[in-house]
């Protein structure tokens, strides 16, 4: 009884060493590495806002210098409302008018 106690103990301290150089050191990651990381993952995001603005001023055309195209549009429907009562409800139901 006393051996194979002996024995397992024997062989827990001789396996020790070994279980110790399993794990593998991962190399330190530097500063400028993390950097070059944040932009490299930044770039698309900041493409698609800029591709996102374009559209808008487009689309909106926000620099118009009656307003925007929602605005002009708007105006239009007031000014045909007040000819045409179908419209007229219409925008009130909306809070247009």
């Amino acid at each position: 009884m006393k051996q194979k106690i002996f024995f397992i103990f024997f062989s827990l301290i001789l396996s020790l060493p070994v279980s110790i150089f399993a794990v593998e050191v991962a190399p330190r990651i530097s500063d400028r590495e993390i950097i070059e990381k944040r932009r490299t993952m930044l770039k698309p995001v900041v493409e698609r806002l800029e591709h996102l603005e374009k559209d808008v001023m487009r689309d909106l055309d926000i620099n118009h210098k009656d307003g925007s195209l929602l605005t002009r549009l708007v105006m239009a429907m007031r000014e045909l409302a007040k000819q045409d009562e179908k419209i007229a409800s219409v925008l009130r139901s909306f809070s247009l008018l």
